[in-house]
């Protein structure tokens, strides 16, 4: 096999792999901290990614408007916790979350897709007593590491493979 031959081979590998590894996979929850045991893996569609903003937009209430409609996605996290109490009564309204009782802490999470985003849709949260957190990225899993190894042992596979070849 010529030099040329086997460069355009190691070329085409390439191509495919990434395209193979070109779906948006994140993990979704939304709920408290039982909810958001588990690795619940998704792949990104335009559905699950409007739900994330949408449940988002409770406490960082620029997630919708940061996030428009496209079709490239972004992995994202979201979290509020408070101590309930009688003399802190600023919450949140958050659908389908639960009353707690006082004396309780208190903590939701998001945890999915969204679409690219426009802007830093975790500048600005809602102005309630608590603490906050949010962050995004665009790769797989931001909270999994498992799937950029699996892509560096395959490209690495793929230099042995075609290092192979050439001789």
């Amino acid at each position: 096999m010529s030099k040329s031959q086997v460069l355009g081979c190691s070329f085409a590998i390439l191509l495919l792999v990434s395209l193979a590894d070109s779906a948006k996979e994140c993990i979704q929850c939304f709920g408290g901290t039982a909810d958001c045991v588990g690795l619940n893996k998704v792949q990104c569609t335009r559905e699950n990614a409007a739900v994330t903003a949408y449940r988002m937009s409770h406490i960082f209430p620029d997630a919708q408007a940061m996030t428009p409609a496209s079709d490239s996605y972004y992995c994202a996290e979201a979290s509020y916790s408070v101590f309930v109490s009688g003399e802190n009564p600023n919450l949140p309204q958050i659908p389908e979350f639960p009353e707690f009782p006082e004396n309780t802490q208190v903590v939701f999470k998001v945890k999915g897709c969204i679409f690219a985003p426009t802007g830093n849709l975790c500048d600005k949260n809602v102005d309630v007593n608590g603490q906050f957190s949010c962050r995004y990225c665009s790769s797989d899993n931001c909270n999994s590491a498992i799937s950029l190894g699996c892509s560096f042992l395959v490209l690495i596979g793929c230099l042995i493979f075609t290092r192979f070849l050439s001789n």
